[in-house]
């Protein structure tokens, strides 16, 4: 089964939604969370490089 879909009547009800999920989250879990989206957004975006700090985090899992 694929991912649920979440549809909000106002820009203002997405955004309270957003925000309450960050807050069920671990500083971590943020992080990775934000390097995540950046990522996402990357891949829409190819001529822009990957951000060091997820290159860093690929380096620091491999040792």
């Amino acid at each position: 089964m694929g991912k649920s879909i979440r549809i909000f009547k106002s820009h203002e009800e997405s955004e309270r939604y957003m925000l309450e999920q960050s807050l069920k989250r671990t500083p971590e879990e943020r992080i990775l969370w934000l390097l995540n989206q950046i990522k996402i957004m990357n891949k829409f975006q190819s001529n822009k490089k990957e951000p060091r700090g997820f290159q860093l985090k690929k380096k620091l899992k491999e040792e």
